[in-house]
């Protein structure tokens, strides 16, 4: 409707046809934000998406998620362009990316990830603080697994955070519920902030003991 109504169309229309033009076009542009709003995210494919049956993360490492942080990104475009007239969103690109986040529940795969890769980091600065005044040595500690898990997740919430937050509506409060209590990078009590907290708190524990001298 905005292409029509900018090109040589309204001339040829007669006042009262263009006037009511410019009236759907008005009222459908208003509306587009929350059009964009419910074809996101009160889509069947992205409510699977955040489903609680779900285990952790497995094969933690940017490639894993490769495909649906394509999809997430074509989301973003979709929202960042929604008032581009030179750019034009694709129903079938646009089917098979919320297909891609329907096939495996990655956001709460990621969170109970986190949650679980916390309770372990706990558990183990519980030992590691009880034993701090001794003389014992600790065996070379194998992170890659943790820093992968820690990449992966940040690219993944912020990719969420980033797609949800540059949506033109007032988010629902229950949005913004759980975007701070579960998907938030920055409060210190969602999975994302107590994880660091918790691997924070293990790095300083274990610089407390000397390496064993068969490491």
């Amino acid at each position: 409707m905005s292409t029509c109504l900018n090109s040589e169309v309204p001339g040829q229309l007669s006042d009262e046809d263009r006037k009511r033009l410019e009236q759907l076009t008005a009222v459908k542009t208003a509306q587009l934000p929350a059009v964009s709003w419910n074809t996101i995210f009160d889509s069947s494919e992205w409510v699977k998406s955040f489903s609680r049956a779900s285990q952790p993360l497995s094969n933690v490492d940017e490639n894993s998620i490769a495909s649906q942080l394509d999809a997430i990104e074509y989301l973003q475009q979709m929202t960042d362009h929604q008032f581009d007239r030179s750019w034009q969103q694709d129903s079938s690109t646009l089917e098979n990316h919320l297909k891609k986040l329907q096939e495996r529940p990655l956001t709460a795969e990621v969170l109970r990830a986190l949650l679980l890769a916390t309770q372990r980091l706990t558990e183990a600065n519980a030992l590691l603080a009880q034993h701090s005044d001794t003389k014992r040595c600790l065996t070379l500690w194998e992170s890659s697994s943790l820093e992968r898990l820690a990449s992966t997740a940040k690219q993944w919430l912020a990719a969420i955070n980033r797609l949800i937050d540059a949506q033109l509506v007032d988010k629902p409060l229950a949005i913004q519920r759980y975007q701070t209590h579960w998907l938030s990078l920055n409060n210190a009590q969602a999975p994302w902030g107590q994880f660091q907290q918790a691997l924070t708190e293990h790095q300083a524990l274990r610089a407390r003991f000397p390496p064993c001298s068969n490491n």
